[in-house]
């Protein structure tokens, strides 16, 4: 099954718990991006990458893109990079759903496979996002500077991600929803 019927398919099974997660993360996403440093050659650094990334190892690609998206282009509408808002959506959507859909949650290979192919979505397609606006000077410039934040947009996520799945393994499941066991209550 490729990832986007896998993608569609978790669409459709959606519940409560995701929509809250996509929330909370996406607020998570919003905050650590307004808390941005700019950067000399166009950008900023923020810290709302690693949490997209984290959030789609910790529920999945869908919920990962969908954090990523929301909360980083809400962050750009609010900071007045409203220009930049139609690329971040897209953008930041395949920064969180590839780490979600590579990893499975279990295999250190496939995660760090997973968290480098967010990092080179986002330095990618912002790559050409710049080209398209601003020229291709403006992207070699971007190049520049987004390249020394490779060891931050890689490594950040993958130590709390691995942090995480020690300190509470029970919580953080790489099991989706249809794959649970049904809880029914029996009034007997």
């Amino acid at each position: 099954m490729t990832m986007w019927v896998k993608a569609r398919a978790r669409l459709k099974t959606l519940g409560a718990r995701d929509i809250a997660m996509i929330a909370v993360f996406s607020g998570l996403v919003f905050v650590l991006t307004m808390v941005a440093i700019p950067m000399p050659a166009g950008g900023f650094w923020h810290a709302g990458n690693a949490m997209i990334i984290l959030a789609g190892l910790m529920f999945g690609g869908l919920v990962g893109g969908l954090c990523g998206g929301i909360g980083a282009t809400l962050a750009d509408l609010v900071l007045g990079y409203g220009m930049w808002a139609p690329w971040t959506l897209w953008i930041k959507f395949f920064v969180g759903f590839l780490p979600g859909v590579v990893s499975d949650g279990t295999s250190v290979p496939r995660t760090i496979v997973g968290v480098c192919l967010g990092w080179l979505a986002n330095f990618v397609l912002y790559a050409i996002a710049y080209w398209v606006m601003l020229g291709w000077p403006a992207m070699i410039q971007w190049f520049a500077s987004d390249l020394i934040l490779i060891a931050y947009t890689i490594g950040a996520p993958i130590v709390i991600w691995f942090a995480l799945k020690k300190g509470f393994p029970g919580f953080l499941t790489t099991e989706r929803p249809s794959n649970r066991p049904s809880r029914s209550i029996s009034r007997g």
